[in-house]
């Protein structure tokens, strides 16, 4: 089965100012989607490729279901959707909530068999402007049950996580460098502006190229990546409760190192999620390296005679 790749959709770059494009979560979803699920089933192999990792709330995402096999059969699976509900008294995670479920018939054949396509609408447009839920998207052999805490992964099946965003409630921007190395480490600004009247004492949060997770007791939204390390210098997220460290229409800047862990990464995908007094803010930014010139080629000089 030929695996779905990530949308090349961005514009040709100049040499010199990477061109980003613009930030929009729905749109931007599917550049963090995550990596295809595999559950193992009565003599065949099911996928599940989830078309996003992001969208707004109370819109749709896609999960798309192939069944591998030797020989043709019919593979009947449970499709269960759950939103998290946080954590209760004494730091216990409460129950999640089933939001939706359905069983579905594959047909199991060499090479793969046809998709079958479940679209499930999640979240609700009505949220306040910076509101984030989690929703575990679990396939299982049909008639089991998910796991009660979200932590655990079910004894068969496969998983993968999407989030909702209900929208900015301040303006923030992911700005890479105007000269992109060629190779090598970089660092990016991530830019905020509190237009609120309150001043905020605090500003925290996540960046990384991959949803690696969501975690309520450590922040929320969990952001890492298997190619990229990403560390705070100079003047990163802080804040001590106390002190107004951002006033009334003033900006911060926070800086980050971004660092290859192997090289021919060429293409990056950052996303950085920061909560502050007033409300939330989430992005997802894309740009290239600049394309490389040609090496120099010279001519042998020619003897003469």
């Amino acid at each position: 089965m030929t695996r779905t790749t990530l949308a090349a959709c961005l514009a040709t770059l100049t040499l010199a100012v990477p061109k980003l494009l613009d930030a929009d979560i729905q749109t931007d979803g599917p550049k963090v989607k995550p990596d295809e699920q595999v559950m193992h089933l009565d003599g065949a192999d099911v996928a599940m490729q989830i078309d996003r990792g992001t969208l707004a709330a109370g819109n749709t995402v896609s999960a798309v279901l192939v069944a591998t096999a030797d020989k043709p059969h019919a593979v009947t699976v449970d499709l269960r959707t759950l939103e998290d509900m946080g954590y209760g008294g004494e730091r216990v995670p409460n129950p999640p909530l089933q939001v939706d479920r359905r069983t579905l018939t594959l047909k199991a054949q060499p090479g793969g068999g046809p998709p079958v396509v479940a679209t499930i609408k999640l979240g609700s447009k009505k949220q306040k402007l910076g509101a984030m839920s989690w929703f575990d998207m679990y396939l299982l052999p049909h008639g089991q049950r998910p796991p009660d805490n979200r932590y655990e992964a079910p004894d068969t099946g496969a998983h993968a996580g999407i989030v909702t965003w209900s929208g900015n409630s301040f303006p923030m921007t992911i700005e890479p460098p105007a000269q992109l190395p060629a190779e090598g480490p970089f660092t990016v600004a991530v830019r905020v502006k509190n237009t609120s009247s309150q001043g905020w004492k605090y500003c925290f949060g996540h960046i990384g190229g991959a949803l690696a997770g969501y975690n309520e007791m450590d922040g929320g939204l969990q952001l890492a990546d298997d190619e990229l390390d990403m560390e705070a210098v100079g003047e990163g997220e802080s804040g001590n409760g106390e002190d107004i460290m951002v006033a009334p229409g003033a900006e911060r800047v926070m800086i980050y190192r971004v660092t290859p862990k192997h090289a021919g990464i060429d293409h990056f995908t950052i996303v950085a999620h920061f909560n502050t007094d007033t409300g939330g803010a989430m992005e997802i930014a894309s740009f290239d390296r600049p394309p490389q010139k040609p090496a120099d080629v010279k001519t042998p000089a020619v003897a003469a005679r």
